[in-house]
């Protein structure tokens, strides 16, 4: 394990956060909350330490099967479809798709967000806007509706 890693929640650390269900002491839990796939393991050891709980907290997560490293996930919209050079149809019922589940997943407090996308007619702008958008969504929603509105964009724009 390499600490300049980035790490992630896996399904286990997931579940531990939606139902509590398996017994994790505060302090790991606390640690857990703060994994979100953008934090370097570094990061996650000095925060376990600012919690009281040093190198064992970020330890215990790792080898209880609550976070791995984040390898090159691959699923980049460039990577999952190739983007063309010009806006077209698959884009509109991308950005509509988009749009619909921002509101749906995350709330009208949203709406910007997805006032950003609905505006978006470059292809690569839109690219990279979606996948920060699909951030966005796991971080406040959860990494399955985070996958379901990934699964969503790429099958319009395929």
């Amino acid at each position: 394990m390499n600490l300049s890693d980035v790490f992630h929640k896996t399904a286990k650390g997931e579940e531990e956060i939606a139902h509590r269900g398996h017994g994790l002491a505060p302090r790991a839990r606390s640690l857990l909350i703060m994994v979100n796939g953008k934090i370097t393991g570094d990061e996650l050891q000095k925060r376990a330490e600012s919690l009281g709980g040093g190198g064992a907290l970020f330890a215990m997560l790792v080898e209880g099967g609550f976070i791995e490293p984040t390898e090159a996930r691959g699923d980049t919209l460039a990577a999952a479809v190739p983007a063309p050079a010009q806006f077209g149809p698959a884009h509109a019922e991308a950005i509509k798709f988009a749009s619909h589940f921002i509101v749906e997943a995350l709330g009208p407090a949203y709406d910007e967000l997805g006032g950003r996308v609905e505006a978006c007619r470059d292809p690569a702008k839109l690219a990279a806007l979606l996948e920060s958008v699909r951030d966005v969504i796991e971080g406040n929603a959860g990494r399955k509706k985070a996958d379901a509105f990934w699964a969503g964009v790429t099958a319009r724009l395929a």
